[in-house]
């Protein structure tokens, strides 16, 4: 019979209950299929007949079933790829009938072994198909820790530096920046407030000077007032000769004497 079973891989989504997955394509041995699980994280970690999973039981002519010991958990993946070995188990005699069922097993080997090749070169990185130049690999010893890059023809070549340390240096040095950044924004904001400071305590010392000047001005006014008020009284004071004879000098004759003045009309008087 023709071969055209179309699959070569499924891939089931882990819901931490279901332990059975079919395949639909054709095996030929229980180790044929490949599973892999791959976690929420994307690491993948490549499954053991037996330790990890089973297979049911044969004929494998349209697939079958693969039995987790395990359910995977909610957010992995479980891939179960078509993995038939490359061999050719038929061995033709000279002059011996015609092995059609053998010739068609093998030839039907032949074809899953060619889907499978295509199956994995379709992933593969690919030249268009108008270059005819090969992409071949630097040896390993020169792209060992190093990233692919092209040269002027297109051909792979390695960088000459580790990307990841070049990108680690490259953040450190953005980190470094930022950091400059934020306090050169933060002494400007700190210079503003000094100047804001400084320009208040100025319009405070012109304001102490302006009072200090206003008390000068108040004090040489009242100099003046009580110098202009002493010079009056000046003015108006009029001393008189008290010689004993009349009134009034009688009156300081007596004081003089040690009299008692018993009325009170003696007096020195000043005119207004």
């Amino acid at each position: 019979m023709t071969y055209s079973l179309a699959h070569t891989r499924h891939d089931y989504a882990g819901d931490g209950a279901t332990v059975s997955f079919p395949f639909t394509f054709r095996i030929y041995e229980r180790t044929d299929p490949r599973v892999v699980l791959v976690a929420a994280d994307k690491s993948e970690a490549l499954q053991t007949i037996d330790t990890h999973y089973t297979v049911s039981d044969g004929p494998w002519s349209t697939g079958g079933n693969i039995t987790m010991n395990t359910a995977p958990a909610s957010g992995t993946l479980l891939v179960i790829k078509q993995d038939v070995s490359p061999i050719q188990g038929l061995d033709l005699i000279n002059k011996g009938t015609f092995p059609s069922e053998g010739i068609e097993t093998s030839l039907d080997r032949a074809v899953i072994l060619t889907k499978q090749n295509r199956a994995e070169t379709g992933r593969a990185i690919l030249a268009p198909e108008h270059e005819s130049a090969a992409l071949i690999l630097p040896p390993k010893d020169a792209r060992k820790g190093k990233g692919l890059k092209f040269d002027e023809d297109g051909k792979p070549m390695a960088t000459t530096t580790d990307p990841d340390s070049s990108v680690a240096t490259a953040l450190a040095h953005a980190t470094a920046a930022e950091a400059a950044r934020n306090a050169a924004s933060t002494s400007e904001t700190n210079a503003a407030a000094s100047a804001a400071n400084a320009a208040t305590s100025a319009s405070n010392a012109g304001a102490s000077a302006a009072n200090a000047a206003t008390s000068e001005t108040n004090a040489a006014t009242s100099a003046t007032a009580a110098a202009n008020s002493a010079a009056t009284a000046a003015e108006n004071v009029t001393f008189e000769v008290l010689d004993g004879k009349g009134d009034v000098g009688t009156g300081a004759d007596q004081v003089a004497r040690g009299d008692h003045l018993h009325d009170a009309r003696y007096y020195l008087s000043t005119k207004k």
